[in-house]
């Protein structure tokens, strides 16, 4: 009997594995309300509705209840302790992380528009510099071309002046 019932039951999980890749997907929210309550118990009359992420300053706590003081409304009263977090809530969390993204995709593009326009500037003096190279090229040539005549001439001009001394 006890192996039947282990069969069955593995029988079972089978099943429900191959169903859930039938089933859509789905997620839990985050944001919900709890109510601030003027005693520490359901019974309590509630005195409002708190929603995710709103600021509290814990007084107290008596088992699963803390007593609490809602910081930017100033009321007090009761919460149950499981609906309390200490790290910033996701909403919060998420929105900062948005403005963040916003700010480092403006300076992104920021620094992908500085990096095309230095880009165009090292190309264009890229150019500049082989049209100099060329043209430097071409004057070290040229002068090489006069001296090379200077010298002809400077050799005429000495020999013509000692002849003339004759």
């Amino acid at each position: 009997m006890k192996t039947l019932s282990v069969m069955l039951l593995v029988l079972a999980g089978f099943f429900g594995m191959a169903q859930q890749g039938w089933a859509a997907k789905a997620y839990v929210t985050d944001y919900f309300e709890v109510t601030l309550r003027t005693g520490p118990s359901n019974e309590n009359k509630i005195i409002a509705m708190l929603f995710s992420g709103r600021p509290l300053e814990v007084l107290d706590t008596r088992g699963e209840w803390s007593q609490v003081k809602v910081l930017d409304g100033g009321k007090e009263g009761w919460v149950l302790s499981r609906y309390l977090v200490t790290r910033l809530p996701w909403e919060v969390q998420a929105k900062k992380l948005q403005e963040d993204s916003v700010s480092l995709n403006g300076k992104l593009n920021r620094l992908e528009k500085e990096f095309s326009d230095e880009s165009q500037q090292r190309q264009a003096l890229a150019a500049e510099l082989k049209q100099k190279t060329q043209e430097f090229d071409a004057l070290s040539k040229e002068y090489l071309e006069l001296k090379k005549g200077a010298e002809g001439y400077l050799r005429l001009k000495t020999i013509h002046e000692a002849t003339e001394k004759i």
